[in-house]
Formats: structure tokens, sequence, C-alpha cells
């Protein structure tokens, strides 16, 4: 069979060695950059309006709105559409610093906040006795205690793994448990005695104590600090990060870590939590210009790439008005993750309540997110949009990923 008119957009090549820096990367669609921006400016007028009716990757809404489309993305999950605002505002390195530096010079009791994190991560060079961050602790599933521990020693100059040590295990005891952080972690998420209570603590036990304790000292502290929202905004997205990393969904030793259900593995790290907030940094900063934002049924200025956020459901959005002159309708079609989302509901409710989990709360009923549901969910959602638009409108779906699901 001969295909002809069919083009090939092959998207900037990212260096194995050098990934792209991304908020929550492992968890959304791979979308290698190009691909959006190539497909628009070969058969899309540009500032022409674009649906998507998904809303799972941010790359692609901040890659389209960059090449200058007026983007209109639906979206019900609150960890997506915040990162898509956030990194649409285009912070520089010099806005995480300094926060960063506002949060650790914080009081927590009489030291430090930044002090009182790194003690919880102290450890002792096997070879020369310096005193060093772990990078990392390495657990077995299901054991009460670490085996061993990762680090780099800047004074001598060992690294890798090593066993822990009696001191290792006593500093574990310093939080004096995790009790009030786990009950807090839970009083986020539910209203009252929610019957999804019990779906909560499941998905609260992919979390050590230390990391829970390190989270909520941080998730607290960056609350009372009574910033003005956009810098507020700069330390939530460092918390997201922080969120992911103190999981214990870093399976050891490495490799490809992209978590579909929460299933802790065999061998895994517990990160160096404030490491992790110092990194963090990174992979929000990676848009070349601030774009615009707006709310709907607000709508971004005409003439320029711009965002509009729609914080529902697609169905909740049809029919358009008819201000809208859609051209076209985008999206990147995701994998089942049921990780991702019920994440995502613990993660909406430590930054901003239960309140705000609440959109998402009936991702905690299904325990595997299999391929005949999902197409179902997202057949629902295609079907909205289909019988509300033209059927000229042009429709590009994009599979990242090449996995028999989708086919």
């Amino acid at each position: 069979m001969e295909l002809t008119g069919l083009h090939f957009y092959p998207g900037s090549a990212i260096p194995p060695a050098s990934p792209a820096a991304f908020p929550l990367l492992r968890f959304l669609p791979p979308l290698p950059p190009g691909i959006v921006s190539a497909w628009l400016s070969e058969n899309i007028p540009a500032g022409s309006w674009i649906l998507d009716p998904l809303g799972a990757s941010p790359a692609l809404t901040l890659e389209a709105a960059q090449a200058g489309y007026r983007i209109l993305v639906a979206s019900n999950n609150p960890i997506l559409s915040f990162m898509t605002e956030t990194l649409a505002a285009a912070p520089k390195p010099a806005d995480f610093q300094s926060v960063l530096a506002e949060l650790a010079m914080s009081r927590r009791g009489d030291e430090r906040l930044e002090h009182s994190i790194r003690q919880l991560y102290q450890t002792q060079c096997d070879t020369c006795a310096e005193t060093v961050a772990a990078q990392a602790f390495l657990w077995r599933k299901s054991e009460a205690q670490p085996f061993a521990r990762l680090y780099d020693c800047p004074k001598c100059g060992q690294s890798g793994e090593h066993p822990v040590t009696p001191a290792d295990l006593d500093r574990l005891k310093i939080m004096g448990g995790d009790k009030l952080q786990r009950a807090r972690a839970l009083q986020r998420v539910i209203l009252n005695e929610d019957e999804r209570r019990a779906d909560v603590e499941e998905a609260l036990g992919n979390y050590l104590p230390r990391p829970l304790y390190v989270l909520f000292t941080l998730a607290n502290k960056v609350e009372g600090l009574g910033l003005p929202p956009e810098r507020a905004r700069l330390l939530q997205a460092l918390l997201i990060s922080a969120f992911d990393q103190g999981s214990a969904l870093w399976p050891w030793p490495g490799g490809r870590s992209r978590p579909k259900q929460l299933i802790i593995p065999t061998q895994f790290r517990e990160n160096n939590l404030w490491q992790a907030l110092e990194e963090a940094a990174r992979e929000w900063v990676n848009q070349p210009n601030p774009l615009p934002v707006t709310h709907w049924p607000e709508l971004p200025p005409a003439g320029q790439g711009g965002i509009c956020l729609f914080r529902g459901r697609i169905k909740a959005l049809m029919p358009l008005p008819g201000e809208i002159d859609l051209r076209a309708v985008l999206t990147a079609f995701p994998r089942p993750n049921q990780a991702f989302w019920t994440l995502s509901v613990l993660w909406s409710g430590w930054l901003w309540g239960a309140e705000a989990a609440l959109p998402l709360r009936n991702v905690l009923d299904r325990r595997r997110y299999d391929w005949n549901w999902h197409t179902s969910a997202i057949h629902n959602a295609l079907s909205a949009v289909a019988s509300n638009l033209p059927a000229e409108i042009p429709f590009i779906g994009l599979l990242p990923e090449l996995v028999p699901g989708f086919l």
C-alpha cells in the first residue's frame, strides 16, 4: 500500500545523556519539542484558536502558545493546570534562588529551616570520617530501616553505595515518629470522615516517615511565610517537584522510572529532599518568553500566542461561543496512569486544601487503569468535541509512546 501526502515531523533530538528539564516529566507524555510548532506552522495560520480537549501535556500547550497560537485547554487536574500557568510565566533561575533563600533562612525553633532539614540527611564518610550529605538512603520494600546510603564525599572523593551505620539509624529517631504529619497529610485531602479515607491512607503508604516529615515541614512553612502570590507560586512549584522526589517510587538500582501504578519497587531510593528542592528549579525555567494566561471565560489578547485554561472536563466547556473561531483540535494522548492521578489528588490537597482535590476524588475509586477503561474515557471526551464542532476542523492526536494499547 502506497501512502502519499504524509509528512514526518521529527521534532528536536534530545541527547540521552541530557534529558529535557521539565517538571514531572516521568509521568507525562514524552513529547519531543518541535513537532507541535512544525505541524501548526505548516497547516494553521498564526494567531488562530486551537483546542486541546484532554490537557494531558503542558509541553504541548506551551509550545503552541510560544509559536503564536491561542490555545484553549480543558484540564480537571489542578497540578497540570498549575504547571502550565507557572511555566508560562517564564520564571528565571534568580527568582527561584531568591524565594528558596527566604525559605532556607526562616526559623524552625532555634535554628534555620535549611539546617534543621539538612541534619536529617547527614552521614559519615567511611574513608575519612567527614560529615557529608547523603544523596539518598536505600530501602528494601517492607523493611523497617534502610540498608545503604549514597554519598559523594567532597574531602576524599569516595562516592557510591555504602552500608548504613548505627548513627544513620539513630538519626531516623530525631523526628519522633510521623503520626502528626501523616494525620496532617490525610486531613489536607479529605473532608471530615470522607468515605475515601482508606483510599487516601493507602496512597500515603508510598511515603516513608522521614520524607513525609520533611515535606510537611516545608509545606507548612511555605504556607506560613505570607509571601506575595507570585513568590508563593514559585515555592509551590518546587514543592511539587519535592512531592514527587519524596515518594518511594524510585527504583534502585536506577533505570527508566515511569511509574504507571502505585507499586513500591523491591528496592528503592529515599532521596535527600533539601537537595531535591535546590535542584528542582532547573525544571521550571524552560520557557524563552512569558505568555499571557487567562481562566475561562476570560480570553487572552488577540494577535499573539496565549493560553486559556478551563478547569474542568471538556463536556462542560462545549459548545464553544461564537467568538472562538476554532481552527484545529490538537492533543497528546496520555497512557493510563493510576500513579500520577492518585498522587495528583494528594499533592493538590497538600498545596491548596481538600476543596482543590475534589475534582479528582473519583480517581481514588479505581485501582487499575486498564486500556479498555482508558479508551472509553478518551472516547467520551472526544465525542463531546466531535458533536459540537464542524466536520472540517482538522484534528491531530499525538501518540508519543509506541505501545500496543494505543493501536
